[in-house]
């Protein structure tokens, strides 16, 4: 790489954090004191005390330097806002994927032996562990990781009940959120309300609990969760004035699950590996397209869910 895009390349300190993602380790580098501390605390779950190793359920390692900034960013989340949603803006450049976002630039190269390069800048020492800024990264490289391991990072609900998965996917505002506090009162397990890992499996498809929550799940404590669960079905979300369930067309449910990919469903080089990721997907899952007024209880909710697919299974 370059000398990190012209803006600097003065790290914070000497400090590091190593952090076990499903699918790759990372270890951001040149942290001060106080920005290795906010990480370790907000990502206590995945921390690794001991550097990183290569291991077969880890196929990839991120190495990135963290750096101050040199020259102010103006970039608004206004400006970034994508769909209703604030999306950092991701730009293919000669050697790897460029991204600008509120308060940070990042840079990350195509994997070597597996090992990618990455750099983070940041203007203010505050800024770094700020999930607008680290967690936002971590999601744009785990969604491009994931599609490399035939996985993806989907827009998503997911709820957890008797061991099982359930993926809810939505756009914003159908009542993901909403959802997942009436299940977790039920007593299911929240792995998130806004972002879910789903990659392949010997025996169909996992979900697996990642550090990437919307506004529920910073909310509650996650910790001695499972790693992942095998996924008994995926539900496309609608609002609704009464509950509706019924299996989806393959056709529908591809171009539903597209649009709720998250970083690369609007890369040209990433859409075809996306489109026969999901058609493998939905040749494997039940796919429940289901409308639900705002008010209704979980266990109505999951109802339909159930009785669906065990008649598919019958």
């Amino acid at each position: 790489m370059g000398a990190y895009g012209g803006l600097g390349n003065v790290t914070w300190g000497n400090e590091s954090v190593c952090l076990r993602l499903p699918g790759f380790d990372v270890r951001f580098s040149g942290l001060s004191v106080t920005q290795k501390e906010q990480l370790a605390a907000d990502f206590l779950d995945f921390e690794l005390s001991d550097p990183l190793t290569q291991q077969a359920h880890n196929p990839a390692q991120l190495m990135c330097d963290v750096h101050r900034l040199n020259t102010p960013l103006t970039t608004s989340a206004d400006s970034l806002e994508r769909d209703g949603q604030y999306s950092p803006l991701k730009e293919r450049v000669s050697d790897g994927i460029e991204i600008t976002g509120v308060n940070f630039k990042a840079h990350f190269g195509s994997d070597k032996e597996g090992i990618s390069q990455a750099w983070l800048g940041v203007e203010h020492e505050n800024e770094f562990a700020q999930a607008i800024v680290v967690e936002n990264f971590l999601r744009i490289y785990a969604a491009h990781n994931a599609l490399a391991h035939k996985g993806v990072l989907l827009h998503s609900a997911g709820l957890v009940f008797d061991h099982q998965a359930y993926i809810f996917v939505g756009r914003s505002g159908v009542g993901k959120t909403t959802l997942t506090r009436k299940a977790y009162r039920f007593g299911a397990t929240v792995l998130s309300d806004d972002i879910n890992l789903v990659m392949p499996s010997d025996s169909g498809f996992n979900a697996y609990k990642v550090p990437f929550t919307g506004e529920f799940g910073r909310t509650v404590e996650h910790t001695n969760v499972a790693a992942s669960f095998p996924i008994k079905a995926i539900i496309l979300l609608e609002q609704g004035d009464s509950i509706r369930a019924s299996f989806s067309t393959a056709s529908f449910a591809v171009s539903r699950l597209i649009a709720g990919s998250p970083f690369v469903n609007t890369d040209e080089r990433e859409i075809d590996a996306l489109f026969d990721i999901y058609t493998n997907l939905v040749s494997k899952l039940p796919i429940i397209k289901l409308s639900i007024p705002y008010q209704c209880e979980i266990n109505a909710v999951m109802r339909p869910i159930y009785e669906l697919v065990n008649y598919e299974r019958l």
